[in-house]
């Protein structure tokens, strides 16, 4: 994926030429995921698109935001829902995420992977704290048993529910918490023996 000319580009593994190139609306910002000869991937457009491998045949995409309203971000017109995390498959289940203003709404949401058919989508977790959370979702989300764990920029990653999207982990600690010893949360977090782990 490409955040400097808006697309993702294929490369013969053997020569290093350019097999294919698709283009999307805004930045791609995070490398996309290949299941089953399908390549997901979301980008700043505000969509989160499934491509045929092989030839980047578009199969579907989908806009979890409500609708096309744009921003400035970056020095390019992005969508006020852009799409900041990578596109987790697990089985036939996929999960991402739109969104990075709380005060603006941010979604997560699950999809069929073969047909980008809705399964569950969490609309209200800005408004279900009056929108002063610190949730932003960016990164690479990871997943457990039984729970979906969402980095985000200024926060630890928050723990949603694999089969509904409920949240059912988010730390108390914030991002300037001296309790918590200065600056905690980012982008990046490791799963292991059932923890999550984070740095600064």
């Amino acid at each position: 994926g490409s955040s400097s000319d808006n697309k993702v580009y294929a490369l013969d593994a053997v020569t290093g030429r350019q097999r294919w190139s698709f283009f999307t609306g805004g930045p791609v910002r995070l490398a996309p995921t290949v299941h089953r000869n399908r390549l997901f991937f979301g980008s700043d457009d505000g969509f989160v698109y499934c491509l045929k491998a092989e030839d980047a045949g578009l199969i579907w995409k989908l806009r979890p935001g409500p609708n096309d309203e744009r921003l400035l971000g970056n020095e390019n017109m992005i969508s006020r829902w852009p799409i900041r995390t990578n596109v987790l498959v697990d089985g036939d289940i996929a999960y991402f995420t739109a969104g990075i203003f709380p005060h603006e709404n941010v979604y997560v949401c699950a999809v069929r992977a073969d047909d980008g058919t809705v399964v569950w989508k969490n609309d209200n977790i800005s408004e279900a704290e009056a929108y002063r959370n610190e949730f932003s979702p960016q990164g690479y989300m990871l997943a457990g048993g039984t729970q979906l764990f969402v980095p985000s920029g200024r926060a630890l990653p928050v723990g949603f529910d694999r089969t509904t999207g409920r949240v059912v982990f988010r730390s108390n600690y914030g991002w300037r918490g001296e309790e918590a010893g200065g600056l905690i949360g980012g982008t990046y977090a490791l799963l292991a023996d059932d923890q999550i782990y984070t740095g600064t």
